[in-house]
């Protein structure tokens, strides 16, 4: 598979995945709105830019309280879904090289989506650039230090996950520091790196959502570090 149709692939992958996304992705859901709660107290947001938006709750989320918020997607199927519902405007678009202009959004979010591109700087480096001076980032990605590594091979043996391989489906895994490392060279002040979302191995262990089994895992510092599948990192572009 060459480098164009491994792309191809892992986009019409997870657009098939859209359905998985919204019928049970509640703990992922929790792990991510906390997060975003949580910078959104310091740091009050009136335009949101997520890429790789997913099944779109994190925008409709904020733009039920009043934030400008736009997704974009590589998966035409996601896109399709959007354009259906028009809940938020969704753009069909690739992560390197982004359709929009420099300094546009106050806040940028890339969850679980810089570790499967073949050239990830480049698109640490678009995500920096159409942040605004002063403006925030929060970028995820698989945890090499934790279970993530452990659960990837038993999730590629039981079943459709990971239908076009676990390499093209799971990507690169990061420690803390590479992770700074890259943020760092494009640009970003990095203000935090944390393990987070141990909650959604409860999804897949098919565990009913529970809010306080999501804030207990979530919450606790000990536990989080534990049992965090993905790192993230809580970015500012100077002013």
């Amino acid at each position: 598979m060459n480098e164009n149709n491994s792309t191809d692939a892992c986009a019409e992958g997870w657009g098939l995945q859209l359905k998985e996304w919204l019928d049970e992705d509640e703990y992922r859901h929790y792990a991510r709105l906390r997060l975003l709660d949580k910078i959104n107290k310091k740091f009050a947001f009136k335009s949101f830019l997520d890429v790789g938006c997913g099944s779109g709750r994190l925008l409709r989320n904020y733009k039920e309280k009043g934030v400008e918020s736009v997704g974009l997607e590589l998966a035409k199927e996601i896109v399709k879904y959007h354009a259906g519902h028009r809940y938020t405007p969704v753009v069909q678009g690739g992560a390197q090289q982004l359709p929009f202009i420099s300094d546009a959004f106050d806040f940028v979010t890339c969850l679980g989506l810089i570790e499967h591109l073949p050239d990830p700087q480049s698109a640490i480096t678009e995500l920096f650039r159409v942040t605004k001076p002063g403006g925030m980032a929060l970028i995820t990605v698989p945890n090499m230090v934790g279970p993530f590594p452990f659960f990837v091979p038993l999730w590629y043996l039981s079943g459709e996950r990971y239908r076009f391989g676990w390499k093209n489906m799971v990507g690169s895994m990061y420690t803390r520091g590479s992770l700074k490392k890259e943020l760092e060279f494009s640009g970003w002040v990095v203000e935090s790196v944390s393990p987070f979302k141990g909650s959604s191995l409860l999804e897949w262990a098919k565990v009913p959502f529970s809010t306080s089994l999501a804030e207990f895992i979530e919450g606790n510092m000990f536990v989080s570090k534990l049992f965090g599948i993905m790192l993230a990192a809580v970015c500012r572009k100077p002013s």
